[in-house]
């Protein structure tokens, strides 16, 4: 079938832009969203996932208040209707880089969302990341990150709450990774098969974003079990009119990471980063609200039959569910029933170079870590 992306030269397969040449069924092309208000305790978490070899066009929106996080997920079929628009969702590129609408029509689960994200922020273009388990490829994606800020409201539990220059932060990603697509390849290999992980697997993953007002910064660094470094990117890039050149981020040192006790929540932090010009910014952070659970936007096998993004399922009644976060990492629902969270995100409070501002620093931990008891 033909787009009105197919009239433009961006072909690079011989097949339309309604279909790949990578036949993997975990293919996958997605924006996601996040924002918060430190004060206010509010913040929004937004996105929405394309898979063309499973037919499948599926998202979700999550907006946390007074620690209660309200999950709506959706899915339906992809074709004939291509288009970033599932259920009530509809994600509408106004302007690239600088202009993208987000909408949840109001709905009778009272969650819901109009929010104008707008930036003047540069773009920062991770390299691709590969990765290898037992020999089989399971990661191949690029990954692009802005920082913003919105205006309009959040609607959580009927309730309208007014946004006005809220912090945010996006990335645009697609490729190959594990846990979307509805099921991970059978792997023979007994190893795999005992649940044993390899040394050069990641034990620790620390993705970082901030902006000030004078530039942003967007960073990552992935250890393996053995605490040598297999991923390290990152940028600040000047916003612009406020001159200066980009800068690479050479070095990621987490000085200090404290996890809540006996939780592998984080509950401060500190980074050193090295700069390419020589320059260093020293980055302290504590939690700003509770961190996101992220099963409540169907990752981690979060949906209510269990296989997670990108998995068939018909035009899905939309899922939806309320998520105590009471505690900085155990999860109930509704009932009062521990539920599991899937992975944890976290907004920041910070200061850079004593410069106060806030951010995204997501810390996941694959691994006891030295120092830490599991």
């Amino acid at each position: 079938m033909l787009l009105d992306a197919d009239e433009m030269l961006f072909h690079q397969t011989p097949q339309t832009m309604a279909q790949t040449n990578i036949s993997d069924h975990r293919f996958y092309d997605r924006h996601w969203f996040t924002g918060f208000d430190p004060k206010r305790g509010l913040g929004f978490n937004l996105g929405m996932g394309l898979y063309k070899n499973m037919n499948v066009l599926d998202g979700f929106l999550a907006v946390m208040n007074d620690n209660k996080q309200y999950n709506i997920r959706l899915s339906r079929v992809l074709r004939p209707e291509i288009s970033t628009k599932v259920g009530p969702l509809s994600i509408e590129i106004i302007a690239p880089y600088k202009h993208i609408r987000l909408r949840v029509e109001e709905n009778e689960h009272g969650i819901g969302c109009n929010l104008d994200w707008r930036s003047d922020y540069d773009v920062h273009l991770e390299e691709m990341q590969s990765a290898i388990s037992h020999g089989m490829l399971t990661q191949q994606n690029t990954r692009y990150d802005q920082t913003a800020s919105v205006t309009g409201w959040l609607l959580a539990d009927g309730v309208k709450h007014p946004v006005e220059s809220m912090w945010s932060v996006r990335d645009h990603s697609w490729g190959v990774r594990p846990g979307v697509g509805g099921f991970e390849p059978i792997r023979s290999d007994h190893g795999a098969a005992a649940g044993e992980l390899p040394p050069n697997q990641p034990r620790l993953w620390l993705w970082a974003a901030l902006s000030t007002a004078n530039y942003s910064l967007q960073m990552q660094r992935i250890e393996d079990r053995q605490g040598r470094i297999m991923h390290l990117d990152g940028q600040l890039l000047p916003r612009p009119g406020k001159g200066g050149a980009p800068l690479k981020v050479k070095a990621l040192n987490p000085t200090t990471l404290e996890f809540f006790p006996g939780t592998r929540a984080v509950k401060a932090l500190r980074y050193d980063v090295e700069l390419s010009d020589g320059s260093r910014l020293d980055v302290i952070g504590e939690p700003a609200i509770r961190a996101w659970a992220y099963a409540g936007t169907g990752y981690d096998k979060g949906y209510n039959d269990g296989r997670g993004l990108g998995a068939q399922r018909g035009n899905l009644i939309p899922e939806y569910d309320v998520y105590d976060l009471s505690h900085p990492e155990i999860v109930r629902n509704a009932a009062g029933a521990v539920i599991g969270s899937g992975h944890r995100e976290q907004a920041v409070k910070l200061t850079v170079n004593g410069e106060a501002c806030v951010g995204h620093f997501p810390v996941m931990v694959f691994d006891t870590l030295p120092g830490m008891s599991d």
